[in-house]
């Protein structure tokens, strides 16, 4: 159901670096902006840009299916041979989620943390993503940059929100 983007560890510590730069400019770092989108085959006025590995560029649309607000849970798992981040949303969220991606074989949808791509991957099949449960991005291989990213994003979820 999912894949991973390929080897994206660089990008991943490009983006930490200026997330570690600007945290140590202010006094309470800001939240990230951290969600699913639709991933779109070239630029345009409804687009960003985003890191999507280390000399990869993709486009996103401007507006999310869903924000770090509908997150309720995020937390790193795996191993040393897969790096895996474990999502909860909120239940309207699950539903956007759901009815993004029913239906629609081919899709490009893409977690995105700021300005780098986590995951992007291309939606198979008619069935729509079953976020009820949560979301696993499977980022392949041992990322251990990720751990930082996760954690700004868990610092603004829930009871730990600044």
């Amino acid at each position: 159901m999912f894949g991973s983007t390929g080897p994206w560890a660089a990008a991943c510590a490009a983006a930490l670096g200026l997330a570690i730069s600007a945290s140590q400019a202010a006094a309470a770092p800001a939240c990230p902006n951290a969600g699913f989108v639709l991933v779109e085959p070239k630029a345009s006025p409804q687009t960003r840009p985003v890191k999507a590995g280390p000399k990869r560029t993709i486009f996103v649309r401007r507006t999310p299916i869903t924000t770090i607000t509908d997150l309720t849970e995020i937390t790193l798992a795996g191993d040393g041979y897969d790096t895996a981040v474990q999502l909860r949303f909120t239940p309207e969220a699950a539903r956007r989620l759901h009815d993004a991606t029913t239906n629609k074989d081919g899709l490009h949808i893409a977690f995105v943390v700021d300005d780098l791509a986590m995951s992007a991957v291309t939606w198979t099949g008619p069935y729509g993503m079953d976020a009820d449960l949560g979301v696993q991005l499977s980022l392949g291989g041992p990322v251990p940059e990720v751990r930082p990213i996760v954690e700004a994003v868990q610092g603004c979820i829930g009871p730990n929100a600044h």
